[in-house]
């Protein structure tokens, strides 16, 4: 600020060359003496006139006459802004409605008569340094008092909330007789952004912020701010809160917040964001708090959702600054997220899911951060924003929402129109990314394709998915041997197994007609069952996270029993991929094609018309039951049937991760 300091000497120089005094008064003056370094200048000049004033600083500055009227000079690009002594009078309601009367002439009393506080009403002449003090300001600097000057401190009410921001940046306390004269004052339609100027400066500069709002209430302002006024009475559970009720647990909060902002100087307008949020984050408790009489303990359950809307109603009086009332709610509303996420052990996908809610991860920690702190003496336990904060470091999403990496001119260059399934695709891309399963460009874009034809792919179960072929021969086996039949190798299997399943049976030497078939069906099941070979098909979990990427919805379709292909796909960890499992109500190995019917009928009614239904399988029963529903089918040589046997019925892949592939391509496959 050393051009401000020359100029200010400049300025005095002139005046005391024409025979009047510049001095400096306010907020510089207060802020040297507390050893601060001033931001800008005000000055005030005794002894000329306006119009002399006006020359004098032409000749030597270039000027901003946007106060000219009142008497003030900005002069141009430096804080410093030199006025006339004036007289003040009251002519209506607002902070506005003053008659203004300038005057050279006035004495120092009088002219300091018109400010607010007797801090702010000390001058200090640049060229000698003298103090002049005409209101006891200093000495009141000195024990610490922030003290009104006179009576006409009421006609504006605006200095009640200087008053609150004041004794939270300078750390003073305020005299009885202002807060007395506060309690007679109201707001009377004062300017929206006047009033939040002030808020900003508490959260922003406030040192001990608590201070300010407790000004706020033993002035009884607080009544205006209901939200607030809530807090007030309402208790807490003492064991987690040793402070008091919510009130006192606000101020402890934003008292440890401005603690660490001034370390961390990451910024006004960041530090207003979260300073809002840390006042705003418990405004659900006095809704959602009660004395669970079973637990012997108060609650709050809920109380993070529960203050979005008193939030938005305490922010809208405030200011309509779109980024604050955008990114303040999120953050009152997760700020309890952070910790469950580290209990559960969430994954990097909730991670992600909260900094596309939040924003930014930083901001949420800050806030957590003040309220785990906010809690003396109980020792604040921070291990899950530490953890927090490294994994959104490592995901890249600790000061930003994630980007999407589909973009509506990616769909455009897929020859997609703009309309309302162009925005519903980006924001199924987007949740697949969060969850991690889109990760790159390439994964996008066939997402892309997928949504824009919407691809359903109905796995079969046994030999598809589930390698059990070998346990299948060996249960076969163990039953020809059981009747004194010859056993069938690997080969022979592949080469004749067919579904349903008697006349397989009746070709490897099983006399059906001397058999209880429900009898051997559960033989089989018994036998089949005890196998210890079964195991997931090496690429089949490769193969549904493929199909998940490209946006594929999937289910099983299988002639198992519904309560055993329930039982086995999550023994086998993939009924979480599956949106459903649909099996049949019976051990009877035959045809899956009825219930496959009508699951697909389901289905149809459920999902967009042009869908694509895509059947993935490793029999010929498979392609004959898709051709039945009149459904795409692939084929893959992974189970129950040698691959010449399948490549004779149609689209066959080598393995399941091909026939993913080719079921989102959807080239050469019937339509």
């Amino acid at each position: 600020m050393g051009g401000e300091r020359e100029a200010a000497a400049e300025v005095a120089r002139l005046a005391a060359a024409h025979g009047g005094r510049a001095l400096l008064v306010g907020g510089c003056v207060r802020d040297a003496l507390l050893g601060r370094t001033p931001k800008d200048y005000d000055m005030e000049v005794f002894g000329l006139d306006a119009a002399t004033l006006e020359r004098l600083l032409g000749e030597r500055f270039a000027l901003d006459t946007v106060g000219k009227s009142f008497g003030v000079f900005k002069l141009h690009g430096l804080e410093i802004d030199v006025s006339l002594p004036r007289r003040e009078t009251k002519l209506g309601l607002g902070h506005k409605a003053f008659g203004i009367e300038t005057s050279g002439d006035l004495t120092l009393a009088e002219a300091a008569a018109r400010r607010d506080f007797t801090v702010n009403a000390i001058y200090r002449d640049p060229l000698s340094g003298e103090t002049l003090d005409p209101w006891g300001g200093r000495k009141d600097l000195e024990r610490g008092i922030l003290r009104h000057i006179s009576g006409h401190f009421r006609e504006d009410p605006l200095r009640v909330l200087r008053g609150m921001q004041f004794v939270a940046r300078f750390g003073l306390h305020a005299a009885q007789e202002t807060v007395g004269i506060c309690r007679t004052m109201t707001p009377e339609g004062l300017a929206q952004e006047r009033l939040f100027e002030e808020w900003r400066k508490l959260l922003t500069k406030g040192r001990k912020i608590s201070r300010g709002l407790e000004f706020l209430r033993s002035t009884g302002w607080v009544r205006h701010y209901p939200e607030l006024a809530r807090l007030i009475g309402c208790r807490q559970d003492r064991e987690w809160h040793p402070e008091g009720d919510a009130w006192a647990h606000t101020l402890c909060a934003l008292d440890a917040f401005a603690e660490e902002r001034d370390a961390l100087n990451c910024g006004e307008s960041e530090d207003m964001i979260v300073g809002l949020a840390v006042l705003c984050h418990d405004f659900g408790k006095p809704a959602s708090s009660f004395f669970d009489r079973r637990k012997g303990r108060i609650r709050s359950p809920g109380h993070d959702e529960a203050g979005v809307e008193p939030t938005l109603s305490f922010l809208r009086r405030l200011t309509n600054e779109e980024a604050i009332l955008k990114d303040v709610p999120p953050l009152v509303r997760t700020h309890m997220r952070p910790f469950s996420l580290f209990v559960n052990k969430s994954s990097e996908s909730a991670v992600r899911r909260l900094a596309a809610e939040v924003k930014r991860i930083d901001r949420l920690v800050r806030v957590c951060r003040a309220d785990e702190r906010g809690r003396p003496p109980t020792k604040p336990d921070e291990r899950a924003l530490e953890w927090l904060a490294e994994t959104a470091e490592r995901l890249d999403v600790k000061a930003a929402a994630p980007k999407p990496i589909l973009m509506g001119r990616d769909l455009i260059a897929l020859g997609m129109k703009p309309g309302e399934e162009f925005g519903k695709i980006l924001k199924r891309a987007y949740d697949a990314q969060l969850d991690g399963k889109i990760a790159t460009k390439e994964d996008a874009i066939a997402f892309a394709r997928g949504a824009a034809r919407p691809i359903y792919i109905l796995w079969d179960w046994n030999g598809t998915l589930l390698d059990d072929t070998q346990a299948a021969l060996d249960t076969l086996n163990t039953m020809l041997s059981r009747r004194g039949a010859k056993t069938i190798g690997m080969d022979f299997y592949l080469d004749h197994f067919s579904f349903p399943v008697r006349p397989f049976y009746e070709a490897i030497g099983m006399v059906l007609e001397n058999e209880d078939w429900d009898a051997l069906a559960r033989e089989y099941h018994e036998t089949y069952h005890a196998q210890k070979s079964k195991r997931l098909n090496p690429r089949a979990l490769e193969a549904i996270a493929l199909a998940e990427k490209a946006g594929a919805r999937q289910s099983i379709v299988s002639a198992l029993r519904q309560d055993l292909l329930e039982r086995d796909t999550l023994a086998f960890g993939v009924r979480g991929s599956m949106e459903f499992v649909a099996g049949v109500d019976n051990l009877d190995g035959a045809s899956k094609l009825e219930s496959a019917r009508r699951f697909l009928e389901r289905l149809r009614m459920a999902n967009a018309p042009r869908t694509r239904y895509v059947m993935i399988g490793d029999a010929l029963h498979d392609k004959e039951v898709a051709d039945a529903l009149g459904v795409e089918c692939i084929l893959c040589g992974v189970g129950s049937h040698a691959a010449w046997r399948l490549r004779e019925a149609g689209p066959t892949a080598a393995d399941l991760v091909e026939a993913v592939k080719m079921a989102v391509d959807g080239k050469n496959l019937r339509e």
